[in-house]
């Protein structure tokens, strides 16, 4: 019998519900991992002040928008584990002030600790509190990671993976698919560019434009679709806004789509011919699996855990401002616009670079993998 069993997890996060993608996706494959493992799992996000929902067994809720709410539904679920994803949790600042008063054990993914990095007082507070903490990090080779090696914290890697079954093959893998989605969202190019990824700041949707207009120079058959989700935050709202009216300006093939049924994000990327990740920085990407996943061919900067990753093209030419954001010059772009054009033109190396992305994913990067990991990780605490 698992010694979780009747064991009760709480997740917080910023985001969750619906998952798009994403971290979204991540903190719901946990909790349903964990579930599976007779655990009762609940996720409080900022994202879920509205509504209450059970989702595949998840209990998904609104964080509170003080940290007294906070605490109060804390108290009430009476947890036996607490995960914070992202040291940027809204709430994060004041459960590290207070960590003392919680009397069970606290697990912070920190998801490249860049809240910390840029706050001396989050840095002076984990230096006072880390060792009441339990870390994870998704990767070996990154800022949050090497972080926790220096100040000497221990931490335990558990990389992010992807579901095979949602990410089904014989179902999607299919010309029936590609008919279903042109027809649903009226998509009548031969070929699908595609991008998954909310508007935030440094996800880099802004410069998608001119790309765009490079590579229908080269192949002018082709659609461009952004998937996000709808988000509370002003400036994200913004991004999408500014984009929008770019690509309104510009006459360019393509459409944003926001909130659609996860399902049907799983049946795009099946039926998208290129996966183009334009983001200037990041940890361990779950959209560029779901792509490899999918056998998509990706096209990225090597952010994060990138260069570990196959199944795509790495952008190397690039530049770096002073908060380590890798930024675009006249060479990304035409970088961007050959792998893409190269990909959507050449059908023998699309399949031969998609192929070895899902092999990836099949050896080491599902969740039947990397849930085994979280299960023992808990079982240990």
């Amino acid at each position: 019998m698992s010694k979780l069993l009747g064991k009760k997890l709480v997740i917080c996060a910023n985001h969750s519900f619906p998952h798009v993608g994403g971290s979204e996706r991540v903190i719901q494959q946990i909790a349903e991992i964990m579930c599976e493992e007779g655990m009762n799992c609940y996720i409080l996000s900022k994202s879920s002040q509205m509504r209450d929902i059970k989702h595949n067994s998840v209990f998904i809720s609104g964080c509170g928008m003080s940290y007294i709410q906070f605490k109060n539904k804390i108290e009430n679920i009476k947890p036996d584990f607490m995960l914070i994803y992202s040291d940027y949790f809204v709430h994060w600042p004041s459960i590290l002030k207070d960590i003392s008063s919680f009397n069970f054990p606290i697990v912070l993914i920190p998801v490249g600790f860049n809240a910390t990095l840029g706050s001396s007082d989050l840095m002076t507070q984990l230096v006072k509190w880390h060792k009441n903490l339990h870390f994870i990090t998704h990767s070996d080779n990154y800022q949050d990671y090497r972080l926790c090696k220096k100040m000497n914290i221990p931490v335990t890697v558990i990389p992010n993976g992807i579901d095979l079954r949602e990410f089904d093959r014989s179902k999607y893998n299919n010309k029936e698919n590609i008919h279903f989605v042109k027809k649903k969202y009226k998509i009548d190019s031969k070929n699908i560019v595609l991008c998954v990824s909310n508007f935030f700041p440094g996800k880099g949707q802004e410069f998608l434009p001119p790309i765009m207009r490079g590579v229908l120079s080269y192949a002018q058959d082709t659609y461009f679709v952004v998937l996000c989700s709808s988000v509370s935050f002003h400036y994200a709202q913004f991004l999408r806004k500014r984009f929008k009216a770019e690509i309104r300006k510009n006459n360019l093939p393509c459409k944003v789509l926001v909130d659609i049924q996860r399902e049907h994000v799983v049946r795009f990327f099946f039926a998208s011919d290129v996966f183009v990740f334009p983001t200037q920085k990041e940890v361990a990407p779950l959209v560029v699996l779901e792509a490899m996943a999918s056998l998509t061919p990706w096209v990225a900067m090597p952010v994060g855990n990138i260069k570990r990753l196959s199944g795509g093209a790495i952008i190397n030419r690039f530049n770096k401002n002073s908060n380590a954001y890798l930024t675009y010059n006249p060479d990304t772009y035409a970088d961007f616009i050959s792998a893409i054009s190269t990909l959507l033109l050449d059908d023998s190396l699309r399949e031969k670079t998609a192929l070895a992305g899902y092999n990836k994913i099949v050896k080491e990067l599902n969740w039947n993998a990397i849930g085994e990991k979280y299960k023992n990780f808990f079982s240990s605490l």
